[in-house]
């Protein structure tokens, strides 16, 4: 989906869209044997049956760190619940500490992933926009600080997140904002993203919600603050992994989350779920109301 409509709008108000920082997954596990001995076990099964993976245990969570931010997996919980996810750049290999987010949503009925977007239903997978989803949820992560009083301005991409979601009327997030006072409204996403719950708030949580952001989107709490959970398993199927240093190397090089503009892309696409709901000159207003 382009992104022209936003940005002739922000355009013509002086703004432009904002992105985040793209980080390339560092590897860090060639100084552990045992590490490196999981490794060449999940590689092995990839070769033999197409997908190979670890539970999140103590070592589990250490190869999966040692893979680097942005990797893509899929992860699969004590329900049986499958969902692709990213290493989130929350986590610090330094610290031991593992934060993957997860393309789904729990809900009372359970969990929901969007077929396309589904690993258990690999053969309606898009894959370019698995890795543009990811890579937006990375980047959102990295979007800097700033003083309130000081104003970032409404390109921000939180700050353009509120402003959507007040023209989302009935939505969840349209709801929080409205209960703030003005000078309080733009900046809420900034609240959200601290404990990094804005895509969950803005995302829709079951197929028939109204959406701003068009991908659900879980958190998980960072699995050092718990305890190792090998109830959870880190699973890489073989269309996920780099085939030339599966099958020449014997190395586990899953893909990664480094797609540019991924984050302006996601901006445009929720600018675009603003229109299909004849929000366009609201959203406009609000833009107007800011700057």
């Amino acid at each position: 989906m382009i992104n022209n409509e936003i940005t002739n709008l922000l355009q013509s108000k002086g703004l432009k869209l904002m992105g985040g920082e793209v980080i390339a997954p560092t590897r860090t596990i060639d100084a552990k044997p045992s590490l490196l001995e999981l490794e060449l076990t999940i590689v092995d099964s990839i070769k033999s049956r197409g997908a190979g993976g670890t539970k999140l245990n103590q070592q589990g969570i250490e190869l999966v760190l040692g893979l680097g931010i942005g990797t893509v997996c899929v992860i699969k919980d004590p329900k049986q619940y499958l969902a692709y996810g990213v290493v989130h750049p929350d986590s610090s290999n330094k610290e031991g500490k593992l934060v993957i987010a997860q393309i789904g949503k729990y809900n009372t009925n359970g969990f929901w992933t969007p077929d396309h977007l589904n690993p258990a239903k690999p053969d309606k997978l898009n894959l370019d926009e698995l890795i543009s989803t990811c890579s937006a949820i990375s980047q959102l992560a990295t979007v800097g600080d700033h003083d309130k009083a000081g104003f970032a301005g409404i390109a921000d991409p939180r700050h353009l997140n509120s402003v959507m979601s007040t023209v989302i009327t009935g939505s969840t997030a349209a709801n929080l904002i409205g209960s703030k006072g003005v000078d309080h409204q733009v900046h809420i996403a900034d609240e959200w993203e601290k404990d990094r719950s804005m895509a969950s708030i803005i995302t829709k949580s079951s197929p028939n919600d109204l959406a701003l952001i068009p991908i659900p989107i879980t958190i998980r709490k960072p699995i050092y603050e718990t305890s190792p959970q090998p109830e959870i398993a880190v699973i890489f199927p073989r269309y996920l992994i780099n085939q030339d240093d599966l099958e020449g190397k014997r190395l586990l090089s899953p893909l990664s989350a480094t797609q540019l503009g991924a984050l302006e892309l996601l901006q445009a696409m929720a600018y675009h779920t603003v229109v299909r709901h004849n929000g366009g000159d609201d959203f406009s207003r609000v833009v107007d109301s800011h700057i």
